[in-house]
């Protein structure tokens, strides 16, 4: 940004040059023609050169992520059969291990399948009785062997009702609790991350969420919201340093595990996605944390001192020597910023000469002879 006051060297060129333009005389210190910003013997500024070089890209700027648990780690719990929430044993953040009780939930659905099961077995001794007496009936010659023949294929028939209630039942995957009543377990051992289950709730296996998600956090996804440009310069691959904002912890090393081919509507930014090592459990699900990249084979980029670039208006500028004091205005597209240096995409070529002190003199100059 151009600042308001002007340094105490341009004052005498101000005053000399406002008053040979009121005398309608040629400015005495510089001139400005087609481009360019050519400066006379008695110019009081001194402008210091150096010559464009290329080098290492500077680091990416800090970007927010969001922590999440990995999805192939992550086991949700839904209730197999309706009904109303009972009571629970843990709470968001508690560790449980495999086959832990979660939730209990009364239900009317299980003494109904249990009954199934009962009237199945039932029905196979029932038909297995009456196979046993026409196998009898048929060998004594009392009765046709049709009848044996439907006999037994009913038999088969309530034997696989049996089985069919009987492995719905054990798929269930629940505890059962008293007539009426069932726990739903943890599908692994892990940290409860995710809770959907009060006093009376009415749950069931068509419901939009789990009761309740476990999930190992040894490992993390950290998805971070990448700016467009930056985001270009990004491979999979790349390492990256994740820190907590105020935490005492150092940054925990992570790797890009993708880079999204869409832009997040909401944001505009480019989602990436970062899997983090997590064993001494310094990064948390849903925090948010600063994400910094570190370049993967990139090539040499223009690095030009910070003082060497100026702004006028949306325009970036830099003053190019072209000899005999004069200096070319240069429109440039610049990437990245540090402190001291600016990366320049587009506009300057390694071995030119720039001003790298007082171009907002040159600037001014411009602006105001324009």
């Amino acid at each position: 940004m151009i600042r308001s006051t002007f340094p105490a060297v341009l004052i005498p060129l101000l005053f000399t040059l406002a008053c040979a333009e009121a005398e309608g005389q040629p400015p005495r210190h510089w001139a400005v023609d087609d481009g360019r910003v050519s400066l006379g013997q008695s110019t009081p500024a001194r402008f210091e050169l150096a010559e464009v070089t290329t080098g290492e890209p500077l680091p990416a700027p800090k970007v927010t992520g969001r922590v999440q648990a990995v999805e192939l780690l992550t086991s949700p719990s839904y209730p197999p059969l309706a009904g109303r929430v009972e009571a629970t044993r843990v709470r968001i953040g508690d560790q449980v291990a495999e086959g832990d009780p979660l939730v209990q939930v009364r239900t009317t659905d299980l003494p109904a399948l249990e009954g199934e099961l009962a009237s199945a077995r039932l029905q196979v001794q029932t038909k297995a009785a009456t196979v046993e007496k026409l196998e009898r009936m048929v060998e004594a010659k009392l009765t046709a062997e049709h009848d044996l023949i439907i006999a037994r294929a009913e038999l088969d028939e309530a034997r696989l009702s049996a089985r069919t209630a009987r492995a719905q039942l054990r798929s269930l995957s629940v505890a059962r609790s008293g007539d009426s009543s069932f726990w739903i377990l943890a599908q692994r051992s892990g940290t409860v991350v995710q809770l959907d289950a009060t006093l009376g709730q009415q749950v069931g296996p068509s419901q939009a969420l789990p009761v309740a998600t476990i999930a190992d956090l040894d490992e993390v996804l950290v998805i971070a919201d990448v700016p467009q440009r930056e985001a270009a310069r990004l491979q999979v691959g790349a390492q990256a340093w994740v820190t907590t904002p105020g935490s005492i912890h150092a940054p925990v090393a992570g790797e890009v595990e993708l880079v999204s081919a869409l832009v997040d509507p909401d944001r505009q930014t480019v989602p990436v996605r970062v899997r983090v090592a997590n064993n001494e459990r310094a990064l948390r699900p849903n925090a948010y944390v600063d994400v910094a990249f570190t370049a993967v084979d990139q090539d040499p980029v223009v690095r030009v001192p910070a003082g060497a670039v100026v702004r006028d208006g949306p325009q970036t500028i830099v003053f190019v020597d072209v000899g005999t004091r004069s200096f070319e205005i240069r429109k440039v597209e610049v990437g990245r910023r540090s402190k001291n240096e600016v990366e320049v995409i587009r506009g300057l070529a390694s071995g030119e000469n720039i001003v790298t002190t007082n171009a907002l003199l040159l600037l001014n100059a411009v602006d105001l002879d324009a």
